[in-house]
């Protein structure tokens, strides 16, 4: 992951300690933080909000190559007024079933409804915390 944000200039925060090569992607701080403490088997986590506009240009090309080098990457979301379909294809690229979670109302519709794997965020956690476990 340091590799990767040399590169595409995109930070994977990491949790110390934790072994599993595992990130979450989110749309929104605060359900980032309240999920990587619900959820010890996460490693990484980036939230897209954060995101500045050549970052967002970066972010697919950096998914998909951080999920060569990750087990799992989990995806809860869209909470906010930016497009989340540029992330929903991303995920859709890596083609992978990892847990997702996401909410999308409004003007943009929802990209995520073939990718989402939980229709409530207890569902998603208990999804992360299980993952390699039972399919999601």
């Amino acid at each position: 992951m340091d590799f990767l944000e040399r590169v595409y200039h995109i930070e994977g925060i990491e949790y110390r300690g934790r072994e599993e090569r595992s990130l979450f992607v989110s749309a929104g701080t605060g359900l980032m933080l309240a999920v990587m403490d619900l959820c010890p088997r996460l490693r990484w986590c980036v939230d897209v909000d954060g995101l500045d506009g050549a970052q967002w240009t970066r972010f697919a090309d950096w998914l998909i190559c951080a999920a060569k080098r990750t087990e799992v990457i989990a995806f809860a979301g869209w909470y906010c007024a930016t497009d989340p379909k540029p992330v929903a294809d991303a995920l859709r690229r890596i083609g992978r079933r990892d847990p997702c979670y996401a909410q999308c109302r409004g003007t943009f519709g929802n990209p995520f409804a073939d990718l989402s794997t939980a229709h409530d965020l207890a569902t998603f956690i208990d999804q992360v915390n299980g993952w390699g476990e039972t399919p999601p």
